[in-house]
């Protein structure tokens, strides 16, 4: 029996507050306080986890980090100089609030490497549900609908995508239009984002690789509890030729690997590029930051061999920027 999604309580509703001092909607000023604010729920134990990496990161733009019991705030100080940092905190906030995006991965968007949208689909306040009128058991078929559906929208807008039962994020480097109306078409229309992203690519790609997964929606599971506990990450990384060959020749070691860990993949080794999904209950420890660590380490060239074994936990890296890039000695 399902239970209510009205008496589901919803973490993320009005959890985000901004408070603005002076002049912030002038053109050609900044404010002299500008302060964001949030809950953090069962959020804060990965964000404790990461603190100094986020810490030191807003301190490039000026902007400080305070993580309390049950909250985070940033706020800016006088060394802010650039006028859209600020938009780029208020989006970090809200994916390490109401998402399980890796921190390492949320807080590539400062820099603008990456680019983000995050959409609301329950029926929280501002979810497409709520705000169009879909019944609980309309969104829980298209729920499922989107989840098994992941895989095929990550590959096809070449992006990362993190799904729960309240909001859906994407996080790529291209642009996440396809991703939005896929999600939206899902919802709103009742369209399956996996046959609309297999036939996108027969049309516009020529491709027909991407399996539809609208096949496995016949046995969909309708317990709304447990989809109510699913987090859903499904990763798209793309890679060299050479890199793609490499992994290739070694892609036995690093399928076995994952499925070891309930971890499905796809390499398209013709294209370039890798798909990941996982499948975890919210409060647990994610393995989502793990899968990212493979795959950068992955798409630098490090053999595969080496890479899992930091999936294993028997392996240890970091990652040094000598460049001029954002982060770089050659900046500093």
């Amino acid at each position: 029996m399902h239970q209510s999604m009205d008496d589901l309580e919803d973490p993320h509703a009005k959890h985000m507050e901004m408070v603005r001092s002076a002049p912030f909607f002038l053109r050609d000023s900044m404010p002299e306080v500008c302060s964001l604010y949030t809950l953090l729920h069962e959020k804060r134990a990965k964000l404790l986890e990461a603190s100094s990496m986020l810490e030191s990161s807003l301190s490039n733009y000026g902007i400080s980090c305070t993580l309390e019991k049950d909250s985070m705030a940033f706020t800016t100080t006088r060394c802010t100089n650039e006028p859209d940092i600020i938009d780029k905190a208020f989006q970090l906030l809200e994916l390490l609030s109401t998402t399980h995006v890796p921190v390492s991965l949320a807080i590539e968007i400062l820099d603008g490497s990456m680019q983000t949208c995050v959409i609301k689909i329950g029926n929280q306040e501002g979810g497409i549900c709520s705000d169009f009128g879909i019944s609980e058991e309309e969104y829980l078929i298209r729920w499922e609908c989107l989840r098994h559906s992941l895989q095929a929208v990550a590959e096809t807008a070449e992006c990362n995508v993190f799904l729960n039962y309240y909001t859906v994020a994407a996080v790529g480097k291209t642009s996440l239009e396809l991703f939005k109306q896929s999600v939206v078409n899902c919802f709103l229309h009742n369209l399956c984002p996996g046959t609309v992203c297999t036939d996108y690519n027969s049309a516009s790609r020529g491709l027909e690789n991407i399996e539809d997964p609208h096949v496995k929606h016949m046995e969909m599971e309708k317990s709304g509890s447990s989809l109510h506990m699913l987090e859903v990450s499904s990763f798209c990384t793309f890679f060299s030729q050479l890199q793609a060959t490499q992994l290739y020749d070694n892609w036995s070691i690093v399928e076995s690997c994952l499925q070891k860990h309930d971890i499905s993949c796809k390499l398209v080794a013709a294209e370039f590029y890798m798909t990941v999904s996982v499948t975890t209950k919210a409060g647990e420890s994610n393995i989502s930051d793990k899968i990212l660590d493979v795959l950068k380490l992955l798409s630098v060239g490090i053999p595969p061999s080496k890479a899992i074994q930091v999936l294993e936990g028997s392996m240890y890296y970091d990652f040094i920027r000598t460049g001029s890039q954002y982060g770089g000695f050659c900046l500093k």
